[in-house]
C-alpha cells in the first residue's frame, strides 16, 4: 500500500494575518454582538431577574447566545446539519 500525500496551499492572507491577530478580531466581534446589536438575538424572561438570551443564527450549534458558540464571533467554527436525510458538516472559512 502507498499513502497519498496531499499538500493544502495556504493564501498570501492567511500568511500574514498571526493565530493571535484572528482571535482579537473574534473579541471585538463578540463585544459588539454581545453589548451592542445581534440581529440574531432574542430574549426570553421568565421573571424580571431572570433574563436568557438565545441565538437564532441558522448555524448556531446550541440556540444559547455565548462567546463560544456565536457562529459570527469565532474565526474556526463548525456545524453539523441534517437536510434531506443528508447529513453536512459546514466549516466556517476566513477570508
Amino acid at each position: 500500500r502507498t499513502k497519498t500525500h496531499t499538500k493544502t496551499k495556504i493564501s498570501p492572507s492567511q500568511q500574514t494575518q498571526p493565530e493571535n491577530s484572528k482571535m482579537q478580531n473574534d473579541e471585538m466581534i463578540w463585544q459588539v454582538i454581545n453589548h451592542q446589536f445581534c440581529s440574531y438575538k432574542s430574549n426570553l424572561q421568565k421573571a424580571l431577574s431572570d433574563k436568557r438570551q438565545f441565538c437564532k443564527h441558522p448555524y448556531s450549534t446550541t440556540g444559547v447566545c455565548n462567546r463560544s458558540s456565536c457562529p459570527l464571533a469565532n474565526s474556526k467554527y463548525a456545524t453539523v446539519k441534517e437536510e434531506n436525510g443528508r447529513i453536512h458538516l459546514y466549516i466556517k472559512t476566513v477570508e
